[in-house]
């Protein structure tokens, strides 16, 4: 019967760590941001998110998000048909927007093994009440190709304000 006791308190023990390493790994994680695979080849030129609070009669206060970036040819996917289809915000590890942006092939910088990618907002949005516009922000952005999909995270974008 002390065989049994001591197995049973191993099994306990082993099963007590194997709960922590869980919640450490989802800690590790960061949050819910989504990863994908394979790895995508993208250099991302510049990053740049403001409030946009410029005095008129119709003014109102816009977030922002504009940047570059080029991606690479690989042997993992066709980068011809990849497609920045979503970007989302997170502040604090919370969700604050999901954007559709608005995109732009540069020709004349897009070359036969990459292509030159300008996005952003056009009108910007309306301040979440969440979002902390003294705070810094995190920036997934999600690409498709075909029925693929691919993400890269940026994080601590600095929010800017425009007056």
């Amino acid at each position: 019967m002390n065989k049994k006791y001591i197995l049973v308190i191993l099994l306990l023990f082993l099963f007590a760590s194997c709960t922590s390493d869980e919640v450490t790994k989802k800690d590790e994680a960061d949050y819910d941001v989504e990863m994908f695979t394979p790895e995508l080849k993208v250099d991302f030129k510049e990053v740049y998110s403001w409030i946009n609070l410029m005095p008129g009669p119709d003014a109102q206060a816009r977030f922002n998000i504009t940047g570059e970036f080029e991606i690479f040819q690989t042997s993992d996917y066709d980068f011809s048909k990849m497609n920045l289809t979503l970007i989302k915000i997170f502040q604090d590890k919370e969700l604050i927007y999901s954007i559709k942006p608005e995109i732009r092939i540069d020709d004349k910088r897009s070359t036969n093994e990459s292509k030159f990618i300008i996005f952003g907002t056009i009108k910007g949005l309306l301040p979440d009440p969440k979002l902390n516009t003294e705070g810094v922000i995190d920036a997934q952005f999600i690409f498709t190709e075909d029925d693929e999909l691919y993400s890269h995270l940026i994080k601590n974008v600095k929010i800017d304000k425009a007056y």
